[in-house]
């Protein structure tokens, strides 16, 4: 029996136990869910080794300098020797580093040590490599001792020193409706670039030939990120390219590709920016690109469907706002499914928007001590506050021990990952992290091609006598007719192919 969902079971190992990677596996309702754990010799490490680098470097700026750090695990400096050895790094085991390409430097360290690295010039590194990952391997020795430890660092060398990206709200655009367009601007280590006045300039258009690209848009960054809105025209396009010059340099851009709909009809879902939080009340906006009748949406959370509700919409009008409370189901992202029926010919057009919801956990804790440094053996206090009937478990580690491994605590990261997993729909978010830690985005939308890949996408089976269009991949479609010249050619059944 569980004491409010938690159990707590010991496992005696033997004085002799087999060393390596053990697997715990428990079954519950059917469902089998594993941790690993690894079983050593207890050798803590007296002492960790760490390298500090740069961001990043440029071939044109190559000089760095690499801080070697030794402490023992109560933070004492190490005095020794440590061994630096810089190459660049090897993916593929058949490849080996030419001796040319390899630097070592030696030095006396006390706690800490620099050493200057010119990464060009002492590696002999050609500059034609658009980037490129060098290994800087630290070997310490203990002067006492003469115990030895290591730490690796890498370092990315680039062409360029800044990097211009396409923040994709979706992956594809709906002929017709609005379709925004995130531009961000940062140097090589995603640190955005600062207003200086340099603007960016923007060049699309709807085809894959750049010469009758006419659109163009021009704007200095803010933080780092240049925004702007198009209205892609509503009629038979296919993709979105687009291109930016930035200091007198080009970058190439993502392509985005168009939606797809047999009558060219399509709808969109928006809502505000912020991050909702559990008891909120959210308003939704639903657009067209015909009038509208009747439109029913379902909120779905963690795999179910949480809501689900029909409304009219005025005569000839293409827009409709709705609004909900959120709820704990719904946490800690939710997806927004909204779709019609064309009279005309019974196409179902829909979309979809995930975003995140904030209020995962419901009871709030905070852990305090008395000290924050003591002797050994003598008392600490730890304070837990939190709801009253709750249950709390504390866990004590020597410091030691996480240099051997971690990952085996119990986190809040850990438990949102596992209610994640409930969601059966398409969760592939790309480039937001970066976006949503600096603007604090939560929404984006799946980008599927069609109506039929958007209830696929959002992990919905619709069942309907009414047109559901999915896309067919061109890819799909020359593997297809490459393996249905390949039998043709086999078996000589075929003719004009």
């Amino acid at each position: 029996m569980t004491t409010k969902g938690v159990i707590t079971k010991e496992l005696q190992l033997s004085e002799q136990p087999v060393l390596g990677d053990w697997t715990i596996t428990v079954n519950v309702l059917q469902q089998k869910f594993e941790k690993s754990f690894t079983v050593a010799e207890y050798v803590l490490p007296t002492f960790d080794v760490e390298v500090i680098l740069p961001s990043y470097a440029t071939y044109n700026e190559s000089d760095v300098v690499a801080t070697i750090k030794a402490t023992y695990t109560y933070g004492k400096p190490v005095k020794g020797e440590v061994t630096l050895t810089v190459q660049p790094r090897v993916r593929y085991y058949m490849l080996t580093v030419r001796p040319l390409e390899q630097f070592q430097a030696k030095a006396l360290i006390d706690g800490s040590v620099d050493i200057p690295v010119s990464v060009v010039k002492d590696l002999n590194l050609k500059t034609d490599f658009f980037e490129r990952e060098i290994e800087f391997f630290a070997l310490v020795e203990e002067s006492l001792t003469g115990r030895k430890y290591n730490k690796t660092g890498i370092l990315k060398i680039f062409d360029k020193k800044v990097k211009i990206e396409l923040v994709k709200t979706s992956k594809t655009f709906k002929p017709g409706l609005k379709y925004g367009i995130i531009i961000k601007v940062s140097y090589q280590d995603d640190t955005p670039v600062e207003d200086e006045g340099t603007p960016v300039r923007i060049r699309y258009g709807y085809s894959y030939n750049d010469e009758s690209w006419n659109n163009s848009f021009s704007g200095v960054p803010s933080k780092g990120i240049l925004s702007f809105d198009i209205v892609p025209p509503n009629r038979d396009v296919m993709v979105l390219g687009l291109r930016a010059e930035y200091r007198g340099q080009e970058h190439y851009l993502e392509t985005v590709e168009a939606a797809q709909s047999p009558s060219n009809s399509f709808i969109q879902v928006t809502m505000p920016l912020d991050t909702p939080r559990v008891g909120q009340e959210v308003t939704v906006e639903v657009v067209a690109t015909e009038p509208l009748k009747k439109v029913v949406y379902e909120v779905m959370g963690r795999g179910d469907i949480v809501l689900a509700r029909s409304f009219q919409v005025e005569e000839t009008a293409t827009s409709h706002s709705f609004t909900f409370t959120v709820n704990h189901k719904m946490a800690p992202k939710s997806r927004i499914i909204a779709y019609y029926v064309r009279p005309d010919n019974q196409e179902i057009v829909a979309d979809a928007l995930n975003f995140d919801v904030e209020g995962v956990f419901r009871t709030p804790v905070t852990l305090t001590t008395s000290v924050s440094e003591t002797k050994p053996g003598s008392p600490v206090k730890v304070n837990v506050n939190t709801k009253p009937g709750a249950y709390v478990a504390i866990l004590g580690l020597d410091q030691s021990i996480l240099l051997l491994k971690t990952g085996n605590d119990l986190t809040q990261a850990d438990v949102v990952k596992e209610l994640e997993t409930y969601d059966g729909g398409k969760s592939s978010n790309d480039m937001y992290p970066w976006y949503r830690r600096r603007r604090k985005r939560s929404l984006w939308w799946p980008g599927s091609v069609s109506a039929g890949e958007i209830f696929q996408d959002s992990g919905v089976i619709i069942i309907s006598n009414g047109l559901l269009h999915r896309n067919f991949p061109a890819s799909k479609f020359i593997i297809s007719l490459s393996f249905l010249k390949t039998h043709c050619m086999t078996k000589k059944q075929c003719k004009g192919i």
